[in-house]
């Protein structure tokens, strides 16, 4: 456990990211059975490197890091998502790509990888997306509540009839409740 403790705590060139996600998943095999510790530690690790993964074009993160999560992060994929603190889901779209083809390239069946995705990702920008919504940034830089009728007149009142024709969403649950 001594090469993941280093790893955890290095930090070099953004090359050096790409192997160190190589090499700690083929030193420490996927296959192989951690304690609950041990395999704590790794996702640590892992996750110091994953999350300044990129591809050509992403400035500021290692470009070929992607592609090194999408070949050899496969098992305790969950463990390292969960390290990401949640403003990195919402407020960068590299990080949700680092999440998403974790989810995506891991070993969970589709059941599971499109119950993660909605978790991880989706929920998540459909929480911004209702932030947005609901509030707005003051002269000072504090928020306050947007009213509906502001909403109603910026947004037009075609966006708010999905609640009231019932096929929209709040439509779809009350049926599903009868």
């Amino acid at each position: 456990m001594s090469f993941i403790e280093y790893c955890e705590n290095f930090f070099g060139r953004f090359i050096d990211n790409e192997i160190s996600i190589r090499m700690i998943c083929q030193y420490y095999p996927q296959e192989e059975v951690f304690s609950e510790e041990e395999e704590l530690n790794i996702a640590k690790a892992l996750f110091k490197h994953a999350s300044n993964a990129g591809e050509y074009g992403d400035s500021g993160y290692a470009y070929n890091g992607i592609d090194m999560i999408r070949q050899y992060i496969k098992r305790i994929l969950l463990k390292v998502i969960k390290c990401y603190p949640f403003y990195y889901h919402s407020a960068e779209q590299v990080r949700r790509r680092q999440i998403y083809e974790m989810i995506m390239n891991g070993r969970l069946n589709d059941k599971e990888k499109r119950r993660y995705k909605f978790f991880f990702i989706d929920s998540v920008l459909i929480l911004r997306s209702m932030e947005t919504l609901l509030f707005r940034e003051t002269e000072r830089g504090g928020y306050r509540w947007n009213s509906l009728e502001w909403q109603w007149e910026s947004i037009g009142k075609e966006q708010f009839d999905f609640f009231k024709d019932g096929n929209g969403i709040m439509g779809q649950l009350s049926r599903q409740k009868n």
